[in-house]
């Protein structure tokens, strides 16, 4: 039997999204120039409207500019970015993350309210902790779940 350390988490809409159905889609999915050298995106459209030979035409102009940059085209949207972001700080371990709570308002299962934990957990400036977004939003909980006899 597996056991794990336990890590109460306040993640962004889209972590949640992704956490419960492995894919979120709200629309900002496009294409944009990556630069591997410094593993950071080069330049991407802010309307999210670019096709991929939008986004090679920017390429081919910022190659011509920076020969010494190696530049690619690659899809880009908030879901990629907040996949991109729970790799990075959770590594293989994202697979153990999971959504919080599901008490609501009307739950039944504990006779103190204060039991209940809520899976919304309001507005806040805080980063997320399931990616990293520093973006504001409402925060919901969820639960990482590292097993610790690897």
């Amino acid at each position: 039997m597996s056991k794990f350390e336990i890590h109460d988490l306040s993640v962004c809409v889209v972590c949640l999204h992704l956490i419960a159905n492995g894919e979120f889609d709200d629309g900002t999915d496009g294409y944009g120039v990556w630069n591997k050298r410094y593993h950071e995106w080069e330049t991407w459209p802010t309307n999210g409207d670019w096709s991929k030979e939008d986004a090679a035409s920017v390429m081919q102009e910022r190659a011509e500019a920076r020969p010494d940059d190696t530049l690619e085209v690659r899809q880009y949207g908030s879901a990629l970015a907040c996949e991109i972001g729970q790799r990075e700080i959770w590594g293989d371990d994202v697979v153990h993350l999971l959504m919080g709570s599901d008490c609501d308002e009307e739950c039944t299962r504990h006779e103190d309210p204060d039991d209940c934990e809520s899976l919304d957990l309001g507005f806040s400036w805080s980063a997320c902790e399931g990616c990293g977004s520093s973006d504001g939003g409402d925060r919901y909980r969820a639960h990482a779940l590292i097993p610790v006899d690897r």
